[in-house]
């Protein structure tokens, strides 16, 4: 059996320790401060923190980004002048557009189709000629179209049957 040096810790939450939610909660306060600077509303439970925004169709997605990346780079340095970290691998950005409101740049909607289809063919070495559909099939990936879909659906499935995402 290995053993590591000791070391002394002067500040730590243990996971699942009596700290709990609803005083988690409370210590995390301040993020809603921190959103509310940048104009974005945020929902907490726990340790998760889900910061979301309205905007209207004529914004652009750069000015989205930008404000967000803005909040979260507040929130991270809120976080480790507090002796927390913002755990970035699970960071996403999910957006739900109704598709009657919203118009989606066509050329990145392309750029994106065609990243997807030819990484398929050159995965399994299929001729560019081929059809997609079967390609992507037998990789099991969806197309472009049916992914955000399809996270959407598995969230509100996990949410209402069980495991929540963490």
């Amino acid at each position: 059996m290995m053993t590591s040096e000791g070391k002394c810790l002067k500040f730590w939450v243990l996971q699942g320790s009596v700290f709990g939610p609803r005083k988690y909660c409370l210590y995390s306060k301040q993020i809603s401060a921190v959103c509310n600077r940048h104009n974005l509303l945020c929902h907490c439970y726990a340790d998760d923190t889900q910061v979301y925004m309205a905007f209207m169709p004529k914004t652009t997605w750069f000015d989205v980004a930008k404000k967000l990346e803005a909040c979260l780079t507040d929130i991270s340095t809120w976080m480790s002048a507090n002796m927390l970290k913002l755990n970035e691998e699970k960071t996403e950005l999910i957006i739900f557009n109704p598709k009657h409101q919203v118009r989606i740049n066509e050329e990145l909607w392309l750029q994106v189709c065609k990243l997807q289809n030819s990484s398929a063919k050159l995965v399994t070495r299929t001729h560019k000629r081929e059809h997609i559909t079967p390609v992507l099939n037998s990789l099991r990936w969806l197309p472009v179209i049916y992914r955000s879909q399809y996270k959407i659906l598995m969230y509100t499935f996990n949410a209402l049957q069980g495991p929540a995402p963490k």
